[in-house]
C-alpha cells in the first residue's frame, strides 16, 4: 500500500477549512496531501485556475470537471457553479474526492462524481501512474495518472478503468445547463478533445484546457493536431490570464513542436498553454 492509500482508508481523519477568494470548503488533513492543502490555502498553487473559475461560473450554469482529481476544481466549483459533474478515473483520487465532498453538504449536494475517464470509446482501458513522465515515484492519486504510458520506465503501474465517450456520458448526465468546461487530464487531452467537436459546438460552453508536453517523438502531430482543432472550434482562444493567443498565426508559420527552440513561437506558445488556455463562442 503506497502513501496515497493510506490518505483514503478507514482511518477516521481530521478535517481544516481552506480559504480562497470569498470560497471556503472543508477537506482531510492529517494526510497524504496536506502539503498540497496548504499551497491551496496560501494562493500559491494554480493562482490562474481559480482566477479563470471565479470570472467564468455562474450560478445558472453546470460546470463539466474533467479530471478532478481530489477536489480542489470541483470543491471551489461547487460553491460557485449551479451543478459540477466531476469525471475522475484514478481509484486512490477518486476515493479522496468522496472523502472531501462528503465534508460539504453544500458542494456535495451540487456535485455528480463519474468514476471514469472520457476517452474516444466507451469500454476498458489501462490507466498509468505517473503517466508519461511516470519515474520510481510515481504513485496513483499524484495528480499524473494518464491514458499515456511512458514507453520507457519499465514496471510502469497500471489500472483497468471504465472509460465513457463524451456521448455516453451525455445520455446519462443531465448537461443541458452546461456553460463550462474544465479539462486537465495529464496528455489525455490529445486523445480526447478532438472527438468532442460536435459536443462543443452544440453546448458553446467556455473551455478551460491545461496542455501537457507529451515525449518529443509524438509532439509534432499530437500537439499540432489539437491545436488546430481548437482554432477550427473556437472563435477565441486566450491564456489563462485572459489575453489573446494568436494561434493561428502560429500555426501558420508551421512551428516545429518537437524541439522549441528558446523563445520560439512553438515554445512560447506551450508555455502559456502549460498553464491553462480558455477557449469561448
Amino acid at each position: 500500500m503506497n502513501d496515497a492509500d493510506d490518505s483514503s482508508g478507514d482511518v477516521e481523519m481530521r478535517s481544516r477549512t481552506i480559504h480562497r477568494d470569498d470560497v471556503s470548503f472543508n477537506v482531510r488533513a492529517g494526510g497524504t496531501y496536506d502539503r498540497f492543502w496548504e499551497r491551496v490555502n496560501s494562493g500559491s498553487w494554480e493562482p490562474q485556475t481559480f482566477r479563470v473559475l471565479r470570472d467564468h461560473l455562474k450560478p445558472e450554469e453546470t460546470m463539466l470537471d474533467i479530471g478532478a482529481w481530489i477536489g480542489p476544481t470541483v470543491l471551489y466549483g461547487a460553491m460557485c457553479a449551479g451543478e459540477v459533474i466531476a469525471i475522475e478515473p484514478d481509484p486512490v483520487a477518486h476515493s479522496e474526492l468522496m472523502a472531501n465532498l462528503a465534508l460539504n453538504p453544500k458542494a456535495q449536494a451540487n456535485t455528480t462524481v463519474v468514476n471514469a475517464c472520457l476517452a474516444p470509446e466507451t469500454g476498458q482501458v489501462s490507466l498509468y501512474s505517473g503517466g508519461f513522465h511516470h519515474s520510481g515515484e510515481s504513485l496513483f492519486g499524484d495528480s499524473m495518472s494518464s491514458l499515456y504510458a511512458s514507453g520507457e520506465a519499465g514496471g510502469q503501474n497500471k489500472v483497468e478503468v471504465n472509460a465513457l465517450s463524451i456521448s455516453d456520458l451525455e445520455s446519462q448526465q443531465d448537461l443541458s445547463r452546461l456553460g463550462f468546461v474544465k479539462m486537465d487530464i495529464e496528455g489525455g487531452e490529445y486523445l480526447l478533445l478532438t472527438t468532442m467537436g460536435e459536443f462543443l459546438r452544440r453546448h458553446r460552453p467556455t473551455l478551460f484546457i491545461s496542455f501537457h508536453l507529451p515525449p518529443a517523438e509524438h509532439r509534432n502531430e499530437r500537439i499540432q493536431e489539437t491545436f488546430e482543432f481548437l482554432c477550427e472550434t473556437f472563435p477565441h482562444i486566450y491564456t489563462a490570464k485572459g489575453q489573446p493567443v494568436p494561434l493561428r498565426e502560429v500555426l501558420a508559420m508551421g512551428p516545429d513542436w518537437s524541439t522549441m527552440a528558446p523563445d520560439s513561437p512553438a515554445e512560447m506558445t506551450m508555455t502559456v498553454a502549460r498553464a491553462g488556455l480558455i477557449a469561448t463562442f
